[in-house]
């Protein structure tokens, strides 16, 4: 029999963690990743806690995202009772679920892979790159060489220095690529994100106002009893069929044990009673036949009501994690607009390096060769700045929407 959920505070969470690892059973796709050159599947995360914008999606598309379907998996005849007592719950369970599930289920196809692995490669590529400017060989030592000493007069320039700048403008040329695409590439994410965050708050208005018509106390209309809430009002009536049911087994027993007292109730004359013969037998066919068809209402009511229940409890759920959720991607958002804008600066900084090198000329005077070490090393270390910067935001944002991220 149905207990009351409601007297368990962690009732709504436990059985989020169940449908989850429901989940992790028939999508195990949703959860692993595999590895690019091992072919290895790895857990693609932590299970628990799971990270607030994964457990909100998947358990926002535990239902279908079209009112068709979500007919199909759930009937509005499940919610029948439930109408007595909270009118039209059953429509407005639907709009806000089919809702929830249709965001989520956008988002998951879409932009949800690139948020969780973003801050991980953000992070990668702006320490690989940071690396590359002070490296012992490549563009580390090509600017070692345009900044060295020994460069100082017209007659000192010769094919190592001439090689360096070529190699060297080539290189940060690619860096400066790479910072625009990467600010491209943020600022679509960014707008993706915004878009779910969006939706996900004009869903937070539904799921609020449905959670507290499940929450709120009812009233049967018939005997005029109030009761805590929908549920528990729901499984009051199964309570009620369970009474019935234990009544008909009860006096079906007893009218058995009185026919076995008088017969042998394995032969023939028992059965020959039970079926078509006068008296008691007659009552315990009857009463059999109340035990079995109370049995197949009380399994019947007792199956649409823990439906609902399931259905009420996602409700819940989503309701449990939403504020939270709404807060830590307002924060994502806003942690790759601050990236974003980094990789914009990145190029800025860039910029005088590059032009700089591109004004080298053979017979540098002394004056310039100077001014150009100063433009380098100031540019360079600039952009060093910027890559510790993105870094950092990039940790940062992962704190902020749960997501772990790997080093480089």
């Amino acid at each position: 029999m149905s207990t009351d959920w409601t007297n368990d505070p962690q009732a709504a969470d436990k059985a989020l963690q169940k449908s989850l690892e429901d989940q992790f059973e028939k999508f195990p796709d949703r959860f692993l990743k595999e590895g690019k050159l091992d072919g290895k599947k790895t857990f693609n995360g932590d299970k628990s806690p799971f990270y607030a914008i994964q457990a909100y999606v998947w358990c926002g598309m535990l239902y279908p995202d079209n009112d068709a379907d979500f007919r199909k998996k759930l009937p509005e005849s499940r919610f029948q009772p439930l109408e007595k007592v909270v009118p039209k719950i059953y429509e407005e369970t639907k709009d806000a679920l089919v809702s929830v599930s249709d965001s989520c289920h956008r988002f998951s196809q879409g932009p949800m892979e690139p948020v969780f692995s973003y801050s991980s490669l953000v992070k990668k590529y702006a320490t690989n790159a940071k690396v590359s400017l002070g490296a012992e060989d490549g563009l580390g030592a090509q600017l070692k060489t345009l900044t060295s000493d020994k460069y100082k007069g017209k007659d000192s320039i010769d094919d190592d220095f001439e090689a360096a700048k070529e190699l060297a403008k080539e290189r940060l040329d690619e860096l400066s690529r790479e910072a625009k695409e990467k600010e491209t590439q943020s600022d679509t994410l960014r707008r993706q994100l915004e878009n779910f965050l969006n939706e996900t708050k004009s869903n937070q208005s539904q799921i609020t106002s449905l959670n507290e018509k499940y929450l709120s106390p009812v009233t049967d209309p018939g005997s005029g009893k109030q009761y805590k809430n929908a549920m528990v009002y729901l499984n009051k009536e199964l309570e009620d069929l369970q009474q019935k049911l234990k009544d008909a087994q009860d006096e079906a027993d007893k009218i058995a044990n009185e026919l076995k007292e008088r017969e042998d109730p394995k032969g023939w004359k028992f059965w020959v009673t039970v079926l078509g013969g006068p008296g008691a037998g007659v009552d315990l066919y009857l009463k059999l036949k109340d035990f079995k068809d109370a049995l197949d209402k009380w399994a019947a009511q007792s199956k649409e009501t823990a439906d609902v229940q399931q259905c009420q409890t996602t409700v819940t759920a989503l309701k449990a994690q939403i504020d939270e959720l709404i807060i830590r991607m307002t924060k994502a958002v806003e942690g790759i607009q601050t990236i974003q804008d980094t990789f914009r600066h990145l190029g800025e900084s860039l910029d005088p390096v590059i032009k700089a090198i591109e004004k080298i000329e053979n017979g540098t005077s002394s004056p310039l060769a100077a001014i150009r070490k100063s433009n380098i090393n100031h540019g360079i270390n600039d952009a060093v700045n910027k890559y510790d910067e993105i870094i950092k935001e990039a940790e940062e944002f992962a704190k902020a929407a749960q997501i772990k991220v790997t080093d480089a």
